[in-house]
Order: C-alpha cells, then structure tokens, then sequence
C-alpha cells in the first residue's frame, strides 16, 4: 500500500473517532485527547477504560480496555491497510465500551399496563439499534413504592401523570420521576421519547 495513503487514512481515522465525541457522550462515556500526548484518545466509563493508541511511526492502531480492577478485558493491535478494515476494528472497540456499559434500568407505569407494554418494547427496541445503555421494563402503578430502588427512572404515562408529586414524595428522590407527554406517548414518538430521557438522565 502506498505509504502517501495510509497516512491519510490514519490521519482519516483519527478525526472520525474525534469528532463522534457526542455518540459516546450519549452512552455516558468521556471522551479525552491524552494531554501529554495526542496519539492516545481515552475513553472513561463508570466500569471501563480504554485507550486508543496511534503508533504513526509503524502505522500501527492499539486498543485497551481494563476494567475497574486494572485487568485488561479487550486488546487488540493492528497495521493500517485500508480504511475499511480501519474502521470495522475501531468500530468494535467503541461497541465493547457501550455494551459492557452498566444499562440504565427504567420502569415505565400507566393505569393498565397495556400500552405501556406495547411502548416498552418498542423504546428498548429503538434504544438498542441506537447503541444507548438503558433497559427498560413495564413497572405496576401500585408496586412503585416496593421497587422504585431498582431502577434510575420511572416514567409516567399520561394516565398516571397526576401521581408525579405522591410518587416523587415516596421515592426521595432516590431516581428520576418523569411524566410523558400525551403527544409523544399517543403519537408513539419513541424518539422523542428517548431524547426527553437523555436530557433527564445526563
């Protein structure tokens, strides 16, 4: 491979995993260039901690992840050939930080459990396919005073909505109380619906 390419593939790469800073900010993982030096990327999750390395001496790309007791539970080192497979490897490291992700849990209770059921699973279905740490679950309005501690957020459907304040008072603010809006719960706005989450979460 010609060297004149590979260095712009590098170079290619480097800004990529760069300017997806927001991607990773949204699977709360922080993202930093290494102060002393800017071939390390650091990536730091409530668990994990990795690191990308560029060798761009050798063309060489080194990938770390250790957990919170120093092992190593990802590594992987490799030769820049093309920006294909450049990419695919990095992608997979980025995708070993999201999932290993400790998931946020999130009930979501409404006066039957119908169509909470129905929006529960189609969220955690879009959550997925958008790589976000959150699990959710349908959580009866009359057990949320016995499993609230279980979960970082409880939401609301319209029905129940007028609980917010007895439910917050039980709850001591231990997690996130939201109520949905009628419009994005009736419309099925699951996007809507996860961007609200996101701003309430952090």
């Amino acid at each position: 491979m010609d060297q004149f390419f590979i260095e712009i593939y590098e170079s290619i790469v480097y800004q990529w995993i760069v300017m997806n800073q927001n991607t990773y900010k949204k699977s709360g993982i922080h993202f930093h260039i290494d102060q002393n030096d800017p071939n390390k990327l650091v990536f730091i999750s409530d668990e994990l901690k990795g690191d990308i390395y560029f060798w761009t001496n050798h063309h060489i790309i080194e990938e770390t992840i250790v957990n919170k007791d120093g092992d190593i539970t990802f590594y992987l080192h490799f030769r820049i050939i093309n920006l294909a497979s450049t990419k695919k490897f990095i992608q997979d490291f980025i995708n070993q930080l999201m999932y290993s992700q400790q998931p946020k849990r999130i009930g979501m209770s409404c006066s039957c459990g119908i169509t909470s059921s129905v929006f529960v699973e189609r969220i955690q279905e879009l959550s997925q396919m958008l790589h976000l740490p959150y699990s959710f679950e349908v959580v009866p309005i009359y057990s949320i005073e016995q499993v609230y501690s279980k979960y970082d957020m409880i939401i609301l459907a319209p029905q129940t909505s007028y609980l917010e304040p007895k439910i917050k008072a039980i709850c001591h603010k231990e997690c996130y109380i939201m109520s949905i809006d009628a419009s994005v719960f009736a419309t099925s706005n699951y996007q809507q619906a996860l961007i609200m989450i996101q701003e309430t979460l952090g």
